[in-house]
Parts: C-alpha cells; structure tokens; sequence
C-alpha cells in the first residue's frame, strides 16, 4: 500500500491532541464528570488507534502463505527496521528527558550514581518518562507479534487476541476488585511493567490491526461509525460503573477492543471523503507532538500557575508547532541530500 491514507493521517493528528488531554485535566475546572468522559474515555481511545494502526500497516507490509507469516527474510527485515527506528527514538527522546530528570534529581537532592542506575532500570522496564511505555512497549511487542504470526493461523489471531487481552482486562482494569489471594498473582505486571504489558495489551491490538490489513473491512462506513457510538457509550457505562466502586483505571476494559475496531474501520472508510495532496506533514507531526508535550507541560507548569484548560490549549498550540517546524526541518534535509547526491 504506497498511496497515503488521508484518513489515518487526520486522525493520527487529532489522537495525538487526545493523548495531550490525557496527561492534562482540561475540563476539571467545568465538571469533574465531563472532564472524566473525556479524559479518560474520549482521549484514551487514542493509544490503542495508534497500535491497531501500526498493526494495520504491518500487516499490510508482511508477506503472507497458507495461513502463516511467510518465512521470508523480507519480513524479518521489515519488522527488525521498526524495532530500531522505535528504539532510536525513544532513546534520542529519553537522553533529552534525562536534561529534566537530571534538574529535579539535583533539585530534591538525589542525584547520584543511584539516580542514573535507577533511570537506566526504568529505560528497560517502565519507559524513562511517564508516556513512554508505549514505545518501550513496542520494542518488546513487534518480536512477539512476528514469533505469533509464524506460528498461528490468520483464522486462529482472534483467539489470541481475546486470551491475551482478558488477562489484561483483568489486570489493569479488574485488579481493584479481585481477592487478595488472587492479586498476588499479578505483582510481576509492577516489577516488569513494558515487558508484560507488551504481551496482554500491545499485542493484542497490534494483531487487530494485522486482522483489518488481512482481511479488508467492508465498505460500509455508517455501520462501523453506529458499532463505534455504541460501544462508547457502553465503554462510558463500564468506566462509570467500575469508577463508582473504586475503581482508578479505564482505559483497557472490556469495551476498550470493539470501540477501537469499530472507530479504525470507520476511519478505514473515511479516507475516501478526504482530499488532501499531502497529509503526511500530519502523520509525521503527531509522533513529535507526542513526544515533546510533557516537556511543554513541565516547563509552562514551572513558569506560570494557570487554568487547566488554558494549559491544554497552549501545549497544543506549542506542540503543533513543534512537530510543523520538525516537518519542514527534515523536508529540507532530504531535499538538500537529494541535490548533494
């Protein structure tokens, strides 16, 4: 698949807004109710449509026969080139954090040679800053998903999608309610965080997406976008349920898969209404705009005591910024490579 999809570009863009939201409180100050729909539901559909997308795309790149991935060397070439552009750039982007860990090791007094071996625990097991999880997470998934793919029949993925994913529903949104003699069983998702997450919950979503490359959705865009409103809403009554007893997590639940298969097809059939010459700039920002807004956060919180809502508005406008400014740098460095080549 070479030509751009329009759609998933679009989209990209307006979850990596989402997923600003998610680390910012945007609309506490109006309601807590309103800011907890759209915090943690809303802007929480956003990290699972970015891994059914990296899915879709791998899926759509891999060679497939009789059932299986393909044993050509092509695919494991494929897959170990993701591998290291992710971990290159949670590397590149980890090193620039460290800038801020370093200031606040030295601020509360801790730093230390423990400070950087417990910076380097966290780079292998937890993610070096609050949103990195979900690169670290992808380098430990795309190996797993490829031994999967070879060994699993495309007919048999739904089977491992839904008993991986039932451990992390009951992991990370189920834990809570469980027996005290049960939770022990899952203090190794504390100890080894990326790693296991990588299993239940990356996974999973990264062979739905595999699945929709595969098998190619129906083009029947107000289906998907009817199935989508109403696994929200029930996504909403599940959230709002477990909320009212206690519960403290709601973004991996129960009604978590179908909202976001439902939302990537409806999406899938949308790129047909969407004329755009080039909406790789959209693509290619939101991955920046991802990466850089904690640090946006950190520093405005740090200058100024402001509203919510104000500083969601201006770490996005900061961030959009940012991923444009990156967009037109490495434009031109590929058009000057290009001349000097």
């Amino acid at each position: 698949m070479n030509e751009r999809n329009n759609a998933i570009d679009l989209s990209k863009f307006i979850a990596a807004i989402l997923i600003i939201g998610i680390h910012i409180n945007p609309l506490i100050d109006m309601s807590s109710n309103v800011d907890f729909v759209f915090k943690e539901i809303i802007c929480r559909l956003a990290v699972p449509f970015f891994i059914i997308c990296s899915g879709y795309f791998y899926g759509k790149k891999l060679k497939f026969s009789n059932e299986y991935l393909s044993k050509e060397r092509s695919n494991w070439r494929y897959l170990t080139k993701q591998i290291k552009k992710i971990a290159i750039l949670y590397l590149g982007w980890s090193l620039l954090y460290l800038m801020i860990s370093i200031y606040e090791w030295i601020k509360i007094g801790w730093f230390s040679a423990y400070a950087f071996v417990d910076w380097v625990i966290g780079l292998l097991l937890y993610g070096t800053c609050y949103h990195f999880w979900y690169l670290l997470s992808m380098i430990y998934a795309i190996p797993i998903l490829f031994v999967i793919l070879e060994r699993v029949r495309i007919s048999h993925l739904y089977i491992v999608t839904i008993i991986l994913y039932v451990i992390e529903i009951i992991e990370y949104g189920y834990r809570i309610f469980l027996p005290d003699s049960w939770k022990q069983f899952f203090w190794i998702f504390d100890k080894f965080n990326s790693p296991l997450v990588a299993v239940t919950r990356v996974v999973p979503l990264l062979l739905i997406g595999v699945i929709i490359a595969i098998k190619p959705v129906r083009n029947e865009e107000k289906k998907y976008f009817y199935c989508f409103v109403i696994f929200l809403i029930c996504w909403i009554g599940e959230a709002s349920i477990l909320r009212a007893f206690g519960g403290t997590n709601f973004s991996y639940l129960i009604f978590t898969i179908p909202t976001s298969y439902s939302l990537f097809c409806f999406i899938l059939n949308c790129n047909k209404y969407i004329k755009w010459k080039d909406s790789r700039v959209l693509g290619e920002m939101s991955m920046v705009m991802y990466c850089i807004h904690p640090a946006l956060v950190w520093f405005i919180t740090k200058i100024a005591d402001i509203n919510q809502l104000f500083l969601f508005i201006i770490v996005v406008i900061l961030s959009v910024l940012f991923g444009y400014g990156y967009y037109i740098i490495k434009r031109f460095w590929l058009k000057t490579r290009e001349v000097l080549d």
